[in-house]
């Protein structure tokens, strides 16, 4: 495997672990950590425009809510794990045509 394929996988599920630590704070300490949840998640930009998608797409029960969030941190591994791709293989070329 690349280096830069292995640093963008570690990339996503890093980030996308983050967004899960989130979320199991907010079912585990209730509401009012729930207040946090925009500030915790804009640090993972994609993470809010990734939640209200799914939010639009199932209905916001306690059931749909757990599939929104699985649905959500899929699309956050997979928006950053491209976007490392896209990062650390432009930046092994460019040090592979320099050496």
């Amino acid at each position: 495997m690349p280096n830069w394929l292995r640093k963008s996988l570690l990339l996503g599920i890093i980030l996308a672990s983050f967004y899960l630590l989130v979320v199991v704070l907010i079912l585990l300490f209730g509401k009012w950590i729930g207040q946090l949840e925009m500030f915790l998640v804009s640090l993972t930009f994609i993470a809010v425009p990734a939640t209200i998608f799914t939010l639009n797409i199932f209905d916001y029960t306690k059931i749909n809510y757990f599939v929104s969030t699985i649905f959500t941190i899929i699309l956050v591994f997979l928006f950053y794990t491209a976007l490392g791709i896209i990062i650390f293989w432009i930046k092994d070329k460019i040090k592979n045509k320099n050496p």
